[in-house]
């Protein structure tokens, strides 16, 4: 009866071994496995935060450019009321002088002379040119001429003007 107790006693410590075993290995297995997931979390943000870092990058520049185009429209719309308000100033100027010449001159020929197009010499001058506010041309030579009939300065822009 000793001998069958010692053996249950062994076979109970080793049932107790075994379980403790059993129970380390599921532990270990576990750990193993968190640590397996926090390694592919740890990449994972790695990269997510690497990209984040790049669309920063990117936006920043976005805005920057975005600014800048701003800065541009907002340049472009001053420069284009001041040329619109030259062009009224000049507007008022070509009337003077017309009414100026109309009166030096006296007669109807010698104004059609003057207000004949510097390019095809048979309709109306329509048309100042920029830079150098040369009224000369009617608006079927307009096109077609890059340099002042005149001065001969290259055109860098013209006006149509209601005479």
């Amino acid at each position: 009866q000793s001998l069958s107790c010692e053996l249950e006693k062994q076979k109970m410590e080793m049932d107790w071994f075994l379980q403790m075993e059993n129970q380390r290995l599921r532990n270990s297995i576990l750990l193993e496995g968190i640590r397996q997931k926090e390694a592919i979390i740890q990449q994972y943000e790695s990269k997510v935060n690497s990209l984040i870092a790049l669309k920063d990058e990117q936006l920043t520049l976005l805005k920057s450019k975005a600014s800048e185009l701003h800065n541009s429209l907002k340049t472009a719309q001053s420069e284009a009321v001041s040329w619109k308000k030259k062009a009224k100033e000049c507007e008022a100027a070509v009337r003077h002088l017309k009414k100026k010449l109309v009166k030096c001159l006296g007669g109807e020929e010698e104004e059609s002379i003057i207000m004949a197009c510097k390019g095809c010499h048979t309709r109306s001058i329509c048309f100042v040119f920029l830079p150098c506010r040369h009224l000369c041309c009617c608006s079927a030579c307009e096109p077609l001429l890059g340099r002042c009939p005149v001065c001969r300065t290259v055109k860098e822009a013209s006006l149509e003007v209601l005479l």
